[in-house]
């Protein structure tokens, strides 16, 4: 007994607000332990009083807190746009179904590869902070990321943002600024900066990196005044803050009125913003939000603020309004739009007979005309799509491509041209590989043999070495685990020097060209 509670004090880390007790977890093919700790927080809870509120320090706790269950609750949102992601797609291995949900939410997850106890004897690591997609609106970082400090020496750190309703609703005032979920990951980002030292981490060499609008958030970290000074890299996977679902520019231009809208519904409209708001923080339960916003079909995105977005990120970016000597990592992948976006974002996806060029061609003229109506000739864009094309699948992989293109790779290439015109250090990336994993889930309705929306990030992650897989019946190849080690190293490689090229992983990312 006494030597198990001696090897459970070792697994203590002091932070500012209280000590947290971890535990280990192992990678598939590494020997070494990676000491873990699960939801630890780094904000009070911000339902009810702080509801709408920008997040304020947590609670001082007394005693250890146990940080060893990994099943730690997702922020709150509606459940059927998580169960939509998981199905017949790769994230049905790695996040949980029925995951118990909760506005306390607001946890980091800390993987490290050095031993709490011999902290202090050892060199500080490169830290990875890991900011998870789903359009600001549904799903979770996974807890399963622990292997890249089972093959690097680096530390990673997973964070949690208020989604949807709770993390954007705005009145446009001191009640309900707007954007406290990017606040949300400020606040972590000073957590990490302000703690994470004692977990062997170097807070003078953060990485932080996402995917979609986990990329989007990188990118107006990059842009916003909020963040400056809280990271040293930035890794953007299939987003920017110019990404039009998310861009505060492409918004609704009076946001305050959906949260007045909102307020009437749920009987909480009073004659000033003050009681209103009062109302909506005290007297309506997390479900009655949840129930109501989704019965008036709302979406609440981000806005312009004074504090995190003080101008359109476009603005921002033409204005080089960025740290110029972060640089910069940035990647798409080449199918997009290809499944799990295609079936919510293309009309009648799984209706391959109902694609037709001209029906293409009505989605070509409607995203430019919303996108890029500074584009002044729409028949060669669409030509350029459509020739030769025939009905069916042909005419989706046109829809496909071209909105890949519009949605993702123009736009990332224009952020990498305005942080490289301002004489940042720039690279980019295109994925292309569809992972074996794809053949052993529900056949697709069209399969184009690349990688989609997503898929990059198993390889970046580590996800091939991810205990219990192959029990479920997902295995990977020999080369996809071997790609997978790379990608790890070019990603702690990128961490350490600012560079993802080395001389040993046999891969060259680009250097943006302006």
């Amino acid at each position: 007994m006494f030597s198990n509670l001696v090897a459970a004090e070792e697994l203590n880390v002091k932070t500012l607000h209280g000590w947290v007790g971890g535990t280990t977890r192992r990678a598939l093919e590494s020997n070494r332990d990676v000491y873990s700790f699960f939801g630890i927080p780094y904000a009070r809870s911000p339902d009810y009083t702080f509801r709408f509120r920008p997040p304020v320090d947590p609670w001082v706790w007394e005693g250890v807190k146990d940080t060893t269950n990994q099943n730690v609750p997702f922020c709150s949102q509606d459940p059927v746009l998580q169960k939509y992601l998981r199905q017949d797609t790769w994230f049905s291995y790695v996040i949980d179904a029925n995951n118990t949900m909760k506005e306390d939410c607001l946890t980091v997850n800390v993987f490290s590869p050095t031993k709490p106890s011999e902290v202090q004897r050892t060199k500080k690591l490169p830290v990875l902070v890991w900011i998870h997609g789903g359009g600001l609106s549904f799903t979770a970082t996974t807890n399963k990321l622990w292997m890249l400090p089972a093959f690097e020496d680096v530390v990673v750190v997973t964070i949690q943002y208020r989604l949807g309703v709770f993390g954007f609703l705005t009145l446009e005032d001191d009640w309900a600024p707007g954007n406290t979920g990017l606040l949300d990951q400020v606040k972590a980002l000073e957590w990490v900066r302000d703690n994470i030292q004692a977990f062997g981490g170097d807070p003078e060499k953060v990485t932080i990196f996402g995917q979609s609008s986990g990329g989007f958030s990188v990118s107006a970290h990059m842009l916003s005044p909020r963040s400056r000074g809280l990271f040293h890299r930035a890794f953007a996977m299939s987003g920017v803050a110019i990404l039009p679902y998310n861009d505060p520019e492409f918004q609704k231009k009076n946001p305050s009125a959906d949260a007045l809208k909102l307020a009437e519904k749920l009987g909480c409209k009073f004659w000033d913003n003050a009681h209103t708001s009062t109302c909506l923080r005290n007297h309506v339960t997390t479900s009655e939000m949840l129930a109501a916003t989704k019965s008036l079909r709302m979406r609440f995105g981000t806005n312009i603020d004074v504090d995190f977005f003080p101008d359109f990120p476009r603005h921002r970016l033409t204005a080089n309004a960025f740290d110029k000597s972060i640089p910069f990592m940035l990647g798409v992948v080449s199918g997009e739009m290809d499944f799990i976006l295609g079936k919510n974002l293309i009309p009648n996806y799984n209706k391959v007979s109902s694609h037709t060029p001209k029906s293409a061609e009505s989605l070509i003229r409607n995203d430019l005309a919303k996108y890029h109506p500074q584009l002044q000739n729409p028949d060669r864009i669409a030509s350029e799509y459509l020739t030769n094309v025939k009905p069916g699948i042909d005419t989706i992989k046109a829809e496909s491509d071209y909105l890949t293109d519009s949605w993702y790779s123009s736009k990332l290439v224009t952020v990498a041209n305005a942080h490289k015109g301002a004489g940042g250090d720039v690279y980019m990336y295109e994925f292309t590989k569809q992972p074996s994993l794809n053949q052993g889930l529900k056949p697709r309705p069209v399969d184009f043999k690349r990688a989609e929306h997503c898929d990059d990030m198993i390889f970046f992650q580590g996800i091939p070495f991810l205990p219990g897989l192959k029990e479920r019946g997902l295995t990977f190849t020999r080369g996809e685990k071997n790609l997978s080690r790379k990608l790890m190293n070019v990603l702690a490689n990128f961490a350490r020097n600012g560079s993802p090229n080395t001389n040993s992983v046999g891969m060259l990312f680009m250097a943006a060209v302006p």
